[in-house]
């Protein structure tokens, strides 16, 4: 029987996104019901088996929309198509995709996603209107994130050992060693938060726009909430003023660190290289494998995040 597509609710989401290898907490509908004005869930059936769910965010107008902060919204299959035998995967694959594509673009005539790192072939998005070379084709662009993985079986010596020597290795063991200038805290808002982001941003010669500081401002109420991350801040000892935090993401198997704020005067003594080390630990403190930088898409941001070991990892950020 031939596929048939449609938009179902969010509880025939929720439910395929629990069971989805292709899941991060980018697509739960729960995260995607905050931050969005609205999301169609595609879904492609074959018979009453609901075999691959593309999520599209919605901004205000009814277009879709990039939702910020965010990472690897795009596509996501049912476990028991992503085990078919390959020529079974390939051939349900390109029928899937095009027929996605057709429902989708009949009603919206821009699309901008990412495909999970899970998902890498991208063949069927480069052929789209291959043989109509006046119609849209689909821009493909490789994008690079940063992971530590493998975190569950490594020890404290053995991540700081993937750390570089002298910028990181050497300095966070001086800071372990002297620990007494900044400690943990639970006390934090998310004014404080967004203000020390945003004038982190304009130190990086970068400014915020209003609708960043909005989604960031939702997250944070997420993890105030406990749901689906945390905020890993610092103060200096016995000051009561936040002047490090990095605000995460999790899913059951990764930590992703969506936004990094760092005080400049604090940055100076090295409580950037702190936050992050103490990010990591509890992130394999909280039993998960992977973490995830979030990208790593500029020069500077790329050594930085490679600094504390991180491996590359290719995805793909596609648009039409």
């Amino acid at each position: 029987m031939a596929y048939t597509f449609k938009i179902v609710d969010s509880t025939v989401a929720s439910d395929f996104w629990e069971r989805s290898p292709d899941r991060t907490p980018f697509t739960c509908p729960s995260f995607l019901s905050v931050m969005a004005d609205g999301v169609e869930y595609w879904a492609a059936y074959k018979n009453d088996e609901l075999a691959c769910l593309w999520p599209v965010p919605l901004a205000e107008n009814g277009l879709p929309k990039r939702v910020p902060f965010s990472y690897y919204i795009g596509p996501m299959w049912s476990r028991v198509i992503n085990e078919l035998p390959i020529y079974r995967w390939y051939s349900d694959s390109q029928i899937v995709y095009n027929g996605l594509f057709e429902s989708i673009l009949a009603r919206h005539e821009s699309l901008s996603f990412d495909l999970p790192l899970t998902l890498n072939d991208v063949r069927a998005f480069s052929w789209w209107n291959y043989h109509s070379p006046e119609l849209p084709r689909f821009e493909i662009t490789p994008r690079c994130t940063a992971r530590i993985e493998g975190l569950g079986e490594k020890g404290q010596d053995s991540i700081i050992g993937g750390f570089k020597k002298n910028e990181r290795r050497s300095k966070i063991r001086k800071i372990l060693k002297d620990a007494d200038y900044y400690e943990r805290t639970e006390d934090w808002n998310a004014s404080r938060l967004i203000d020390l982001y945003c004038n982190t941003m304009i130190e990086n010669g970068a400014e915020v726009s209003q609708e960043n500081k909005e989604a960031l401002e939702k997250i944070i109420g997420m993890c105030a909430e406990g749901r689906f991350g945390d905020v890993v801040a610092l103060k200096r000892t016995g000051g009561r003023e936040v002047v490090a935090a990095q605000v995460r993401l999790k899913d059951d198997q990764s930590t992703h660190a969506v936004a990094r704020c760092v005080e400049s005067h604090d940055k100076k003594k090295d409580a950037g290289i702190l936050l992050t080390y103490l990010s990591i630990m509890k992130a394999k403190e909280d039993g998960h494998q992977v973490y995830d930088f979030n990208g790593a898409n500029s020069p500077n941001r790329a050594d930085d995040k490679h600094a504390y070991g991180a491996v590359p990892r290719l995805y793909f950020s596609i648009s039409i």
